[in-house]
């Protein structure tokens, strides 16, 4: 048995973008393959994403590729509000993805590259390791690592603070960012995906 395949002309990502650009990509695709390497995966549904230098665009992982499967011609490249520009695997990107990282990238210009990662901690705590401690993990902890423990870490009076308000557990597969809050302002959840959804919807009745 045979199938007869359609030859599609393209030149390579790399000719189409700029240098900068393909630097970044460079530099995202690696950091799939580390996250590969240290176990910080989740099958497909986690996501580092970075902004495209100079530009309100930023790279993704394409939705259903596996963490070592990513490359830097096959991040996918969305604009602020969620708008595919770019995407040689037809995949789309996974809306809760574009959620959090897009906020993020929108109201923190200076962050240039959001990792978000479901963490052993919360396997832990899901195998018996007290919940505090698992929370920890992932906020006070890191915060000690990389030196920002007198700002970051807790919620306390006094110190900087990035919410996310989630609709359950944080640590559960499960549950879903509701609010997210960075510095002082509530950011915007919705996206062309679900305006797109509250459209049709209005329109079925």
């Amino acid at each position: 048995m045979s199938a007869n395949l359609k030859h599609i002309s393209s030149s390579p990502v790399r000719e189409r973008v700029s240098k900068e650009e393909w630097e970044m990509r460079v530099d995202l695709a690696a950091a799939y393959q580390l996250g590969h390497i240290y176990k910080w995966t989740d099958l497909i549904y986690t996501h580092f994403s970075a902004r495209v230098p100079n530009t309100d665009e930023f790279l993704i992982n394409p939705y259903g590729l596996m963490f070592d499967e990513v490359t830097a011609s096959n991040l996918v490249k969305i604009d602020h509000q969620g708008n595919i520009v770019e995407d040689i695997t037809g995949f789309g990107v996974n809306q809760a993805g574009f959620v959090i990282h897009g906020c993020v990238h929108e109201a923190r210009p200076e962050a240039q590259c959001v990792l978000h990662t479901h963490t052993r901690a919360g396997i832990a705590v899901a195998q018996g390791l007290p919940w505090a401690k698992g929370l920890a993990a992932v906020t006070e902890v890191p915060a000690q690592i990389f030196g920002g423990a007198a700002e970051r870490g807790t919620l306390e009076r006094g110190r900087v603070a990035d919410v996310v308000v989630w609709s359950g557990d944080p640590l559960e597969l499960t549950s879903r960012a509701e609010t997210v809050i960075i510095g002082v302002a509530v950011q915007s959840l919705a996206t062309h995906q679900t305006k797109l959804l509250d459209r049709y919807k209005v329109l079925r009745h």
